[in-house]
């Protein structure tokens, strides 16, 4: 009995130590986005919603958030109006836009006056628990670059910020094509930040410098091809603060599931699509040999709930087989079916001998998820 008490007490504060290792004074989440423009405003829609699951702390963008480099004030507010729309499934997350040149500047780079009057100032920064997040306008001039005033500000801003374990900087152009951008660098060196984000290129890049990550990201620019290894695919970030810990992770457009995508009934009848045949497959050298061919028996089921036309195909792997009555077939069960009986005759087109690789009979169906989507499960019979 003390030998159990003993175990007991050990279990019991080794637990604690394990709960007390998982805890933390200190983690939030918050999504990356870079540049929409407007170029697929669908799949920028879709990338929100994903955004409004993950229920980020805020959101923060990159730049070039409408296509902008418009004049006239009725037109340039319209497009802002129209952006907003799409931020609406965010509802009370907190959103922090980064000037990018389409937002800010004409056509001939020319400062506009707009997106001040919509959003207020291109550059400032805010707190959010252990982390200074900074936000800055790269559209100084001309040239892409952080104006003198603002590195002024910034120097400033960043050593009100030095007692935050993390500093994160923000702003639109990647940092490299920046006209100043190694006295940037040297600042952010200085102030030891750590991680800092940007757009404009419309793909996701990274690398390291003096242990600062310099990020480029994008959301859903139209350039590209979009595969993975080009880095143009559509994506976001989802960015998480743990204490004295920083990471992220690149989240593709479309990963980021609805709950109720899959219902317990759908599960119930995908299940029941494993006892479609029977048996599941057959042995060549057991098949029955008729003076047609060789039969193929065997028995469908439909056990789900919904009446369903199953569509036959046979394969013809060395192009020497025949297959009767067809090479397509299609099937009506109605729910509930047992033992429905199939038969065909394979049949060799010459006297060769078969190689060892026979017909496979592959199953298609139509089913009608309880979300009213259509989806066509595939399965095969295969003689071996």
């Amino acid at each position: 009995m003390r030998r159990f008490i003993a175990t007991l007490a050990f279990f019991i504060t080794l637990s604690g130590n394990l709960f007390a290792q998982q805890t933390t004074q200190t983690e939030f989440s918050f999504v990356i986005l870079g540049d929409s423009q407007f170029n697929t405003p669908a799949l920028f829609n879709k990338i929100i919603n994903e955004v409004a699951q993950l229920s980020p702390a805020f959101v923060i963008q990159v730049g070039d958030l409408i296509k902008g480099k418009l004049q006239g004030k009725d037109t340039t507010m319209k497009q802002w109006a129209r952006f907003k729309d799409q931020l609406l499934p965010l509802g009370n997350t907190p959103y922090y836009p980064v000037p990018g040149n389409h937002d800010v500047l004409d056509k001939k780079g020319n400062p506009l006056p707009y997106y001040k009057q919509y959003w207020g100032k291109t550059n400032y920064s805010f707190d959010y628990k252990n982390t200074h997040f900074t936000i800055l306008n790269s559209n100084d001039g001309k040239e892409a670059q952080i104006g003198e005033a603002q590195i002024k500000w910034l120097e400033k801003d960043l050593k009100k910020a030095q007692n935050k374990a993390h500093r994160m900087v923000f702003f639109h152009h990647p940092v490299y094509t920046l006209k100043n951008h190694e006295q940037l660098h040297s600042l952010f060196v200085k102030h030891k930040v750590k991680n800092v984000f940007y757009g404009h290129r419309h793909h996701y890049e990274y690398t390291e410098r003096d242990g600062i990550q310099y990020v480029m990201t994008n959301a859903t620019g139209k350039s590209g091809t979009h595969e993975l290894r080009s880095g143009t695919f559509p994506h976001f970030l989802l960015a998480t603060v743990r204490d004295q810990k920083f990471s992220y992770a690149i989240i593709k457009a479309g990963s980021i599931l609805p709950p109720k995508m899959v219902y317990p009934r759908d599960n119930e009848n995908f299940l029941l699509y494993y006892y479609l045949f029977k048996p599941k497959f057959a042995h060549f050298s057991q098949l029955k040999k008729t003076p047609e061919g060789y039969e193929v028996s065997f028995h469908m089921n439909n056990f789900t709930s919904q009446d369903l036309h199953f569509y036959l195909q046979w394969d013809n792997p060395d192009g020497r087989w025949e297959v009767s009555p067809h090479k397509a077939t299609q099937v009506f069960l109605k729910k509930k079916t047992k033992n429905h009986p199939m038969k065909f005759i394979l049949k060799r087109t010459d006297q060769s001998r078969p190689e060892g690789k026979y017909p496979t009979c592959t199953v298609k169906t139509m089913f009608k998820t309880s979300n009213g989507v259509w989806l066509t499960p595939t399965h095969q019979f295969k003689v071996k």
